[in-house]
């Protein structure tokens, strides 16, 4: 059995169906042939952080992906609500002093919100393909 990939498609086709997609108009100008042990690597799930493409000679390989992965997008909330949470202790120590501006009780409350919303934002229909970052309010 040969094995072929077709960078512009992105797919892979064995030479037992050739005849089914040329009748069909599918079978890819741009199929080149491939190993067997290529066919195998490279038609499971990539690695994380990474996507199937097609070099320069139409054979496939592994590059990086434009979408982050669920363990950076965990990061990158992580991090959002730890630089929120350095914002948001100030205004809690001037309003547990009473001292705390109108301006700043405000700012408080947006703040909080927004760490509630990026707490959230795991439990988005779609995630992690899909995200709708929450926005700071500000005032």
């Amino acid at each position: 059995m040969e094995y072929y990939f077709s960078k512009s498609k992105l797919g892979f086709y064995i030479s037992e169906l050739k005849d089914l997609y040329e009748s069909a108009n599918s079978w890819p100008d741009d199929a080149v042939q491939i190993t067997e042990w290529d066919y195998l690597k490279y038609k499971s799930s990539p690695p994380p952080g990474k996507k199937l493409s097609g070099n320069s000679n139409g054979l496939p390989f592994w590059t990086v992906s434009d979408k982050p992965t669920k363990d950076q997008i965990d990061s990158q909330v992580k991090s959002k609500i730890q630089n929120t949470l350095s914002l948001i202790k100030p205004l809690e120590f001037a309003r547990d002093l009473g001292d705390i501006t109108e301006q700043e009780l405000e700012d408080l409350k947006n703040l909080q919100k927004y760490v509630v919303l990026l707490n959230r934002v795991k439990l988005q229909e779609g995630y992690p393909e899909k995200i709708e970052w929450p926005e700071l309010v500000k005032t």
